[in-house]
């Protein structure tokens, strides 16, 4: 279907991401076929959510992920000093990196937030950048960037 897709669309492989979130992951043996053949395509894998989970780091040996999406719960506090939130997201990204995954930090809300990881991932998503826009909105937005 996703070939298929393709095709109808003329859209480059490289250009679609499917996300994965870690519990549909571990939970779903089955998948690691499925995400094999998607890569087979061309197509970019991101593992969402990560660090939600019971987070198998044997998954990221076994799956081609592209990149990874660090959950907003921790970076929801990663400024507070009393809480190892910063800690564990300096850890995943250095794992990610290491991995050479790409990782995006989901949840920014806060200049703060950006401003203290935006030399560590490669993108950032959450409300500081931009509240969901539909596609005529979306054109009008990155058009004034």
């Amino acid at each position: 279907m996703v070939r298929q897709t393709l095709e109808e669309a003329d859209l480059s492989p490289e250009y679609l991401e499917i996300e994965v979130t870690e519990n549909v992951m571990l939970s779903n043996t089955n998948l690691i076929g499925v995400i094999n053949n998607l890569k087979a395509l061309g197509v970019q894998i991101v593992l969402d959510d990560f660090g939600t989970g019971n987070s198998s780091l044997n998954y990221l040996r076994k799956i081609p992920v592209d990149r990874l999406k660090i959950d907003k719960s921790f970076i929801n506090d990663i400024k507070d000093e009393e809480k190892n939130d910063r800690i564990i997201v300096q850890a995943i990204i250095a794992m990610a990196h290491s991995l050479n995954l790409n990782v995006v930090a989901e949840g920014i809300e806060t200049i703060d937030q950006l401003d203290l990881l935006k030399d560590s991932v490669e993108n950032v998503q959450g409300f500081y950048v931009s509240h969901p826009l539909c596609g005529k909105d979306l054109e009008t937005f990155l058009l004034q960037r």
